[in-house]
């Protein structure tokens, strides 16, 4: 009898803790199922973002090469449109060239995008990579084109604020450069504007050097006036 009685129980006891282990791995299947479609839907919008930003990043470099090849061709009003909804675009630097658009502007003393940019927050005093300014380059521009009379793009850098004494990476400043190449106005201008004339080599001697004998003229006036005792 008290066999019978324990086969009973010991079976009993078999049966629950069956159901007991079915009870737990199914709960444990549940969790990992639930496990695998949370990772799977963490992993659909990993994805989904990351095509999400590379679509942006395109469509923002693209905007970008249009700016860059819009102030390149001069194009104003596409230049104008594009900074109108990307700002933060004046001051970023195309690579491998080391400019911004502002710089390529300013190389193409191109006053109405300067003045505009400027408004737009462009920096004012930035360098490429070969250490010229804003500035220096929109007076290359003049040195290159000595019949070019219009100066309205170099004033408005130097009202924004431009440094007109920055050398580039050669050490060589705009009036050294003016002075190299005999452009005896834009010699004249640096001059009101007190470019410094403590440098060396002194522009006079370089404009001499070069033959130009008219600019040569206008330095050593005005080092004489500069230097006369009052």
């Amino acid at each position: 009898m008290l066999k019978t009685i324990c086969k009973i129980i010991f079976e009993s006891l078999a049966r629950n803790m069956g159901a007991l282990c079915d009870f737990r791995l199914s709960l444990a299947a549940k969790c990992w199922i639930l496990l695998m479609l949370s990772l799977t839907v963490y992993s659909l919008g990993f994805i989904s973002f990351k095509i999400f930003s590379w679509l942006c990043k395109c469509f923002e470099d693209n905007s970008f090469k249009d700016l860059y090849v819009a102030v390149t061709e001069n194009n104003v009003l596409k230049a104008v449109c594009i900074i109108n909804s990307n700002p933060q675009y004046v001051n970023k630097f195309k690579l491998p060239e080391g400019y911004t658009p502002f710089m390529i502007a300013c190389a193409n003393a191109n006053t109405q995008l300067v003045s505009y940019m400027i408004q737009k927050g462009a920096w004012i005093n930035v360098k490429s990579k070969y250490g010229e300014t804003p500035f220096y380059l929109a007076a290359f521009y003049y040195i290159q084109h000595k019949k070019w009379k219009n100066a309205t793009c170099i004033r408005e850098l130097y009202y924004a604020g431009a440094n007109i004494n920055e050398p580039a990476k050669n050490q060589i400043t705009v009036l050294q450069l003016a002075a190299i190449f005999g452009h005896t106005s834009l010699v004249k201008w640096l001059l009101v504007k007190n470019a410094n004339l403590n440098i060396c080599p002194h522009p006079y001697l370089l404009a001499r050097s070069q033959g130009h004998h008219e600019t040569a003229s206008v330095i050593e006036t005005r080092v004489k006036i500069k230097y006369l005792p009052y």
